[in-house]
């Protein structure tokens, strides 16, 4: 009997205690339940109150103490992590100063997903950062580069860390030679896989030679033609990072079977391509650079090049023999 009433009084004292001190030991338990150690509990603790409430709802931040003594900004903490992780040959401090150019421009850095942020800091380092918001009036990047309809000019053109949030795998296969796996958006390539779809009950299998390209993997092309033809053939046939309709993940360089196979030196030669220009707009798809359009566009002839822009745009531009530039400028 004695020994119960000890233990009653026991759980009273314990819970208690538990009351009194909830407010200084739940929350010291909850950051060493993420697996903080003592002193940087102790080093969250001390920060404000609004502030340290972010280490509560993420995940453990990887070398907490650095962070809190280079930055104020925890908001910020996973993704100096983040970036770290993917560049083990930067100090912290070069790190925090990166992240933080990209994260204070958000008119210039633009990302569609925390996987696309991700993929982004793997691609760049301090100097590019700075080069490219030097080079950059956020005011002349595109408004809207979702926009099915837009039209990539000089005033309005891609920030190097768009990526569509919709891609998927391309509909059709890639031609010899060309990277297996690539990417369209959605409607887009539903359209595409229709055109295909029917092009091939007429007997003409299309193949894809370049889809989506990112803004790094432009400026990879550009770079290697620039090198092996030089300025007048990319100003010609070549767009810039940033510039090209490809980074919109709605345009497609086609090719065929028949070229592939050898019957064909070019798809502009082949039945497959007098296919695709008669039959493209029911599908949503134009002949981005068309020969007899290339005052309008100052772009060379490019009979692989479709974009994908709607039936009802599409249509529209047929009618009235218009480029996209026209059309633009009457809508």
């Amino acid at each position: 009997m004695k020994r119960l009433t000890k233990l009653k009084i026991g759980v009273v004292a314990i819970a208690g205690l538990s009351g009194i001190g909830a407010g200084y030991l739940v929350p010291r338990i909850q950051l060493s339940q993420k697996g903080y150690e003592k002193q940087e509990i102790q080093a969250i603790m001390d920060v404000d109150k609004e502030q340290r409430e972010l280490f509560f709802e993420t995940e453990k931040i990887d070398d907490v103490m650095t962070w809190l003594s280079l930055s104020p900004n925890i908001e910020r903490y996973q993704d100096y992590v983040d970036y770290q992780s993917l560049h083990t040959d930067m100090d912290s401090e070069e790190v925090k100063t990166t992240v933080d150019l990209i994260l204070e421009n958000p008119n210039i850095f633009i990302f569609t997903s925390p996987d696309t942020k991700k993929s982004f800091y793997a691609k760049v380092k301090q100097d590019k950062i700075e080069d490219y918001i030097e080079d950059t009036n956020a005011n002349e990047l595109m408004s809207n580069p979702t926009d099915i309809e837009l039209l990539v000019t000089n005033k309005a053109h891609f920030s190097m860390s768009y990526v569509p949030s919709d891609l998927e795998k391309c509909a059709i296969p890639s031609s010899e030679d060309n990277e297996p796996l690539q990417y369209l958006r959605q409607e887009a390539n539903e359209a595409l896989k229709a055109m295909a779809d029917d092009a091939r009950e007429e007997g003409y299998i299309l193949l894809n030679n370049s889809s989506y390209r990112s803004y790094f993997d432009q400026e990879d092309i550009y770079d290697y033609y620039l090198g092996e033809y030089g300025q007048a053939y990319c100003d010609m046939y070549v767009g810039d990072p940033g510039y090209s309709e490809h980074q919109s993940g709605l345009a497609i360089d086609l090719s065929s079977e028949s070229v592939q196979d050898g019957t064909y030196f070019v798809f502009g030669d082949s039945p497959d391509y007098d296919w695709v220009v008669a039959h493209c707009v029911d599908y949503g798809f134009i002949l981005r650079y068309p020969e007899d359009k290339t005052e309008i566009t100052n772009v060379a002839n490019e009979p692989w090049h479709f974009r994908y822009v709607g039936k009802k745009a599409a249509e529209i531009m047929k009618e009235n023999n218009w480029a996209l530039e026209e059309y633009k400028a009457m809508n």
